[in-house]
């Protein structure tokens, strides 16, 4: 692939990003992370608040760098900033400074002693903002990975049913597009039974 073909390839994916919403999953008792988790929810359904939903990410990490919660939740922010920045050397930047937050962010996570209740938080956060990252970019399979081991974390049944339905709807789409009909099937039944509503948005993105 050219240069400039690589280029171009930025400025359209990158136009698609996070066509629907990340949504926040955590519930903290930490005000700080409250706080975070607000902006984030508020980004989320305003484009328009992006930007001071990142800074106030952004501060709290500087607070507490190897914070995982507030490291993916600013890696998140910063692809969506990828969506909206003018110019491609940007939304490159933008989106590869939040794919390496979101990493990270699970790494730290994973040292040990390990809390069950973080690792579903990142994974989340991680997986479906991986998943709406066009597939030019190969973050498919993490996407993929992190949702099919979300479904093995004991705090999963716990979470609300359009989270739930988000990762079921999102295997869904992986197994349709691995041409393994029937699999997406049964993903995509167990999802509208959950959130039908969430799941169509979702499959709709096949």
């Amino acid at each position: 692939m050219t240069h400039l073909k690589f280029i171009m390839n930025i400025v359209v994916s990158a136009s698609l990003l996070a066509s629907s919403a990340v949504q926040a999953y955590g519930e903290h008792s930490d005000p700080d992370l409250k706080r975070l988790i607000q902006v984030f929810a508020e980004a989320a359904k305003d484009p328009g608040k992006l930007d001071a939903a990142f800074s106030v990410a952004e501060q709290m990490v500087k607070t507490e760098p190897k914070n995982p919660i507030a490291l993916v939740y600013k890696g998140s922010l910063a692809t969506q900033r990828a969506r909206d920045a003018w110019m491609p050397w940007n939304k490159l930047s933008f989106l590869k400074d939040g794919i390496d937050m979101m990493d990270q962010a699970l790494d730290i996570a994973s040292r040990p002693p390990v809390n069950p209740d973080v690792i579903l938080e990142v994974r989340m956060v991680r997986a479906l903002t991986s998943a709406r990252i066009p597939a030019v970019f190969g973050r498919g399979s993490v996407a993929r990975g992190d949702l099919t081991n979300v479904l093995t974390q004991p705090g999963f049944k716990s979470m609300k049913a359009q989270d739930q339905a988000s990762v079921y709807a999102w295997l869904a789409v992986y197994e349709h597009r691995d041409n393994q009909a029937d699999n997406a099937a049964i993903q995509l039944k167990t999802a509208i039974a959950l959130d039908k509503i969430t799941a169509d948005a979702i499959w709709g993105e096949k």
